[in-house]
């Protein structure tokens, strides 16, 4: 899914006299929608056999979108059949090195993310019923287990995250003398099942 590219005007360096080349920009469209079934809340996500769970995105094309917003109502309705009602922009992901290509030749991927929020009675009384094929609601739990304390201490958190984060703190010392960049805590522990932005610009 190839997002609209736009290549940016020549930039002048102040003072240089030259004139910087013209970097391509793909931006992608990605949605958080979440509901709430009883004391579960909800996430939407497309699933894809070769991938983690994406969300709901695509790539903004000001061609076809008059707006961004309106853009991402396109991509969810056609990827999930859903009608999206509020929508509110959360924050934009720019960071060089987000979306990496081989040999670093592809355009400049933006994501700009999304925050939805829907009716438990648009989520179906199943945890899979939603009208498009690939798209499914999950319980946040499913990604986040270290969260889940409605029945009490998430078992989670003694089994693997205390003890990875107890035997990083116990190598913190000497990571320190041999290593500026020590070993994230859990770096190395089984993770969840993971949920990622969406295909958006540049997939």
């Amino acid at each position: 899914m190839a997002g609209h590219r736009a290549a940016l005007p020549p930039a002048r360096h102040p003072g240089s006299g030259l004139m910087a080349l013209g970097a391509e920009i793909e931006v992608g469209l990605n949605a958080a929608i979440v509901a709430v079934r009883e004391t579960t809340p909800l996430i939407l996500v497309v699933e894809d056999a070769n991938a983690p769970d994406l969300l709901p995105s695509g790539p903004f094309d000001p061609i076809s979108h008059r707006t961004m917003e309106m853009g991402l109502r396109n991509w969810v309705t056609s990827q999930t059949g859903l009608d999206l009602g509020y929508v509110e922009q959360l924050y934009t992901f720019g960071d060089r090195g987000r979306h990496p290509q081989p040999g670093d030749q592809g355009p400049f991927a933006v994501s700009v993310g999304y925050l939805a929020l829907t009716q438990t009675a648009l989520a179906g009384p199943g945890d899979n019923e939603i009208s498009a094929a690939p798209a499914r609601w999950r319980s946040w739990y499913t990604y986040f287990p270290w969260e889940d304390w409605r029945i009490g201490r998430p078992p989670i958190l003694d089994a693997v995250i205390t003890p990875a984060l107890l035997a990083w703190a116990a190598a913190g010392d000497d990571e320190k003398l041999s290593s500026p960049q020590p070993r994230r805590p859990g770096a190395g522990m089984v993770r969840a099942r993971g949920v990622g932005l969406g295909r958006g610009a540049g997939a």
